[in-house]
């Protein structure tokens, strides 16, 4: 079974590709992904006009966030806490409703597939331990150790 941090760097080469394509075409294109991805225009994401080139922008961020987590995995982990996070948000308060109203038509399919399936790798992938405070990240390599909230000394 592959280490937490080769999970996380996996998790990282995943928002480098995903979250990195998508802010490109929202940045590049915002016409064009909302038609592709997002739907007819009936659907909140597309009011006010800047809504999904800012969510490239957002997106943009995450990808610069996780270059700099391939070097230091743990560092740059709280973007993965943010990804879950907006992500159970967007569901929580945007698509949800949509289904209990019986709205299926409203609902954007390919970000509703994207968004819930990119959840099981953030859930997988994620340092839970370190950041509830049951265990530190070591160093350059070096095997997690139990709660001390201190990282060893080089």
């Amino acid at each position: 079974m592959a280490t937490l941090e080769a999970r996380m760097r996996f998790l990282y080469l995943l928002n480098i590709a995903i979250p990195g394509a998508l802010a490109l075409y929202h940045l590049m294109a915002p016409a064009g992904a909302a038609r592709a991805l997002w739907g007819s225009g009936s659907v909140a994401p597309l009011n006010p006009p800047l809504a999904l080139p800012m969510l490239g922008a957002w997106w943009a961020a995450i990808v610069v966030v996780s270059l700099l987590g391939l070097r230091e995995p743990y560092k740059f982990s709280p973007v993965m806490l943010m990804q879950i996070l907006y992500k159970f948000a967007f569901l929580g308060k945007a698509i949800i409703p949509l289904a209990m109203a019986g709205r299926w038509s409203s609902i954007p399919t390919a970000p509703v597939a994207t968004y819930a399936s990119y959840l099981l790798p953030l859930f997988a992938c994620a340092p839970w331990g370190y950041w509830l405070g049951g265990a530190e990240a070591g160093r350059a390599g070096e095997p997690a150790t139990a709660g001390t909230g201190q990282l060893k000394a080089e």
